[in-house]
């Protein structure tokens, strides 16, 4: 039996964070939510970490681990 679990990831690593969007400044880490259509803002991890819109990357490589039990 095979189940995907989701490994410590930071909350940035959001499907709706904008791609190549990510910066630190002075130990913070920022990025841009698209989350809303025509309205791009900038977050920090501490906005996303309780956001209920938070959704994992669609995407290869997104943090997933493959656990299987023999």
């Amino acid at each position: 039996m095979c189940d995907k679990v989701t490994a410590a990831t930071s909350p940035l690593n959001c499907f709706w964070i904008r791609p190549g969007s990510r910066r630190a400044f002075e130990g913070f880490e920022y990025a841009v939510c698209q989350r809303l259509p025509d309205v791009e803002r900038v977050v920090n991890e501490a906005e996303c970490e309780y956001c209920p819109s938070w959704e994992p990357p669609r995407e290869r490589g997104s943090g997933k681990v493959s656990v299987c039990d023999d």
